[in-house]
C-alpha cells in the first residue's frame, strides 16, 4: 500500500505566529511578509521608515535614499504617495493551503538586537535561507515562535547595546565609576563616569557634553571636536551629579539609545593661553583708558596687544544655509557689516550647515594665510527628531594678523 501525504488530497492547515510576551512588550518583534529578500506588502504607518515612489512602484527605506529622493519625500504635498510613511505588513494567523510555502522575516523595534533572534517552528529551530528569510512548506499545522529565554531562564533575545567613548586630554581624564566598568550599555540604560582634573590645571570653566549617535565631529575634527561641538550646538550638556569618594566630579548619561561620545572642554593650565588672552584684553582696555597706544610705542608688528577687525558677510548665502562661529559678530551701523575684534594671532572657527547635499557653498577670506584652506569635507548629520539630513563643514581662519574680511556665498 502506498502512503499519500495528507496535503496531497487538498485542504489547508492552521499557521500561527506567536507574538512577544508581556515581559518584552508589544512590538518588540514582528513577523513580516517577505519573499526572496523583499518585503511583499506595506501598510501606512506614521512612524514607518519606508516611502513609496510611484515612478517605479517600489518602497524604499528612507534612510537609504539618496539626498535628492529624500528631499522629494520630505517636501511632498500632503496626501501624495510620497508623503506617506509605511511599514512592512505583518503576518496574520490563519489557514494556508497545503503545499504552499510561508515565507517571512522577523524584525525588531529599536530596543532589541535582531541578530539574537531564534525562530522555532513547532518547537524546532528554523534556519534562514540565503535571502535571510524563514521559509517553511505547509504540510501540517505550523506554530512559529521566537525564543525569548533559554532552558536556564537566561535571556536569549537581547536588547541592543551601545558603546560610550570617554575622552581624555591635557589636564583631565574621564573614567567609568568603580561599579560601572563596562562601557557597553544596553538600550535605555544610563552610564555614570567621573572626571579627574590633573594637578596644575583649572577646571572652573570645564564643560562636559555628550554627542549621541555615530556621526561624531571628533571623527574628522580631531582635537578641536570639543570646541566645535559647542559651536555647532549638537552636543548635550551634562551637569555634575556630585563627587565620588576621591572628590572627583561625577556625571550621568541618561536613556542611552545610540553610541555616545563624551566631550570635555574648558580645562586649562593656571597660566593657560585662554587666561592670557583675557589678560591681554584687560590690559589693552586699561592702556586705552590711560591714552597709551602701544602701536605707536612698539609698532604694530611688535605689539602683542594689537587687535584686528574681522567682518563677516553672508548676504549672498541663501536662507537654507546657516552658520555659527566661536566669537560674537555685532552689527556696525557705520560700516553696515557684522564685525568682531580679534587679538593678533588668534583665529575664528566657522561651522556652516546646508540643507541640501548638492548646494554649492563657499567660504573665503582675505587676506589668506599661506597654509589656509578654503575647501573642506562636508559631513552629513541625520536628525532623528525631524527625520532630516543636513551637511556641515568647519572652516578655520587661523593666525589673524590683519583686518580680515570673511564672505559666505551659495548658489
Amino acid at each position: 500500500m502506498t502512503l499519500v501525504p495528507a496535503f496531497a488530497a487538498g485542504g489547508s492547515y492552521n499557521v500561527t505566529y506567536v507574538g512577544p510576551s508581556a515581559e518584552y512588550g508589544e512590538g518588540a518583534y514582528s513577523y513580516v511578509k517577505s519573499v526572496n529578500g523583499e518585503f511583499t506588502e506595506f501598510v501606512e504607518d506614521p512612524d514607518g521608515g519606508y516611502g513609496y515612489y510611484s515612478g517605479d512602484g517600489k518602497y524604499y527605506y528612507i534612510d537609504d535614499l539618496v539626498s535628492s529622493s529624500r528631499e522629494v519625500f520630505d517636501n511632498a504635498e500632503p496626501g501624495s504617495p510620497e508623503s506617506v510613511r509605511y511599514s512592512p505588513a505583518k503576518c496574520q494567523n490563519g489557514t494556508v493551503e497545503a503545499g504552499k510555502t510561508v515565507s517571512f522575516r522577523v524584525i525588531t523595534n529599536e530596543v532589541y538586537d535582531a541578530s539574537t533572534i531564534i525562530v522555532l517552528c513547532n518547537g524546532d529551530i528554523v534556519n534562514k535561507n540565503s535571502s535571510g528569510e524563514y521559509a517553511v512548506t505547509v504540510n501540517r499545522d505550523l506554530r512559529f515562535s521566537v525564543v525569548e529565554r533559554d532552558e536556564n531562564n537566561m535571556p536569549v533575545l537581547l536588547r541592543n547595546h551601545f558603546t560610550v567613548t570617554l575622552t581624555s586630554g591635557d589636564g583631565y581624564s574621564a573614567k567609568p565609576l568603580a561599579d560601572n566598568n563596562n562601557k557597553a550599555v544596553y538600550y535605555g540604560e544610563s552610564f555614570e563616569f567621573r572626571v579627574k582634573i590633573t594637578k596644575g590645571f583649572n577646571g572652573d570653566n570645564m564643560k562636559v557634553k555628550v554627542v549621541r549617535g555615530t556621526n561624531f565631529l571628533s571623527e574628522f575634527l580631531g582635537e578641536d571636536a570639543d570646541m566645535l561641538s559647542s559651536v555647532i550646538g549638537d552636543a548635550e550638556s551634562l551637569s555634575s551629579t556630585g563627587v565620588d569618594a576621591d572628590g572627583y566630579r561625577t556625571y550621568k548619561i541618561q536613556n542611552i539609545t545610540s553610541d555616545c561620545k563624551v566631550l570635555i572642554s574648558g580645562v586649562n593650565k593656571d597660566s593657560s593661553s585662554g587666561i592670557l588672552a583675557m589678560l591681554k584684553r584687560i590690559l589693552r582696555l586699561l592702556l586705552g583708558l590711560l591714552g597709551i597706544n602701544l602701536d605707536n610705542l612698539l609698532g604694530e608688528e611688535n605689539n602683542p596687544l594689537t587687535a584686528y577687525t574681522v567682518s563677516l558677510d553672508a548676504n549672498l548665502a541663501s536662507n537654507d544655509v546657516t552658520y555659527k562661529t566661536n566669537v560674537e559678530f555685532k552689527y556696525n551701523s557705520e560700516t553696515g557689516k557684522y564685525e568682531a575684534e580679534v587679538l593678533k594671532g588668534e583665529g575664528i572657527t566657522i561651522a556652516v550647515t546646508k540643507m541640501k547635499e548638492n548646494k554649492n557653498v563657499s567660504v573665503t577670506w582675505t587676506p589668506k594665510a599661506d597654509n589656509a584652506a578654503y575647501s573642506v569635507n562636508w559631513q552629513s548629520f541625520y536628525d532623528f527628531s525631524t527625520q532630516k539630513t543636513t551637511w556641515t563643514a568647519v572652516y578655520y581662519v587661523d593666525n589673524i594678523n590683519a583686518n580680515t574680511a570673511i564672505t559666505i556665498t551659495s548658489d
